[in-house]
């Protein structure tokens, strides 16, 4: 059975749901409220005429220490987002491996996962396998303890 493929998103519907875009923007919005304030006097009309913010040297390396800030924000955000799994993982419903597009293989869910998350595995085995497999062995040792009854002894 074939499931039907996700419609394709444009550039700007996928650029409009990432946070570094909204947190670049905030940003920007900053600093555009940075040379309002000084450009047009805001701060002085709600300061009774006082001047909040300093000469246009003081503003200008400000907005560069702003937009420092934000690139290492924003690129920090954008680097934890593309470790973000996302869209449809092809899994084969015997083995349970991942399909990797990119190269056509197929490997381990688990070596899929990892490889695109900062998520880790640890194994371990749910109550209900582990009952299964102590009745399973306790059959073996069973069947083991029949056959060596059965068999004749050769001295």
């Amino acid at each position: 059975m074939r499931h039907a493929k996700p419609p394709k998103r444009s550039v700007y519907d996928a650029l409009l749901n990432r946070l570094p875009f909204w947190q670049g923007m905030g940003f920007v919005l900053m600093i555009c409220m940075l040379w309002a304030v000084r450009a047009f006097g805001v701060a002085e009309f709600f300061f009774n005429g006082k001047e909040v913010v300093s000469g246009w040297i003081e503003l200008s390396l400000f907005t560069v220490v702003v937009i420092i800030m934000g690139f290492v924000i924003v690129g920090y955000s954008y680097v934890q987002q593309k470790r973000i799994l996302q869209g449809v993982i092809s899994v084969c419903s015997y083995c349970k491996k991942a399909h990797v597009k990119e190269t056509a293989d197929w490997i381990t869910l688990e070596s899929y996962i990892s490889d695109r998350s900062l998520a880790d595995f640890s194994h371990g085995i749910c109550p209900d396998c582990y009952r299964r497999v102590m009745d399973e062995m306790r059959g073996v040792e069973m069947a083991e303890e029949e056959l060596t009854a059965a068999a004749p002894a050769d001295r």
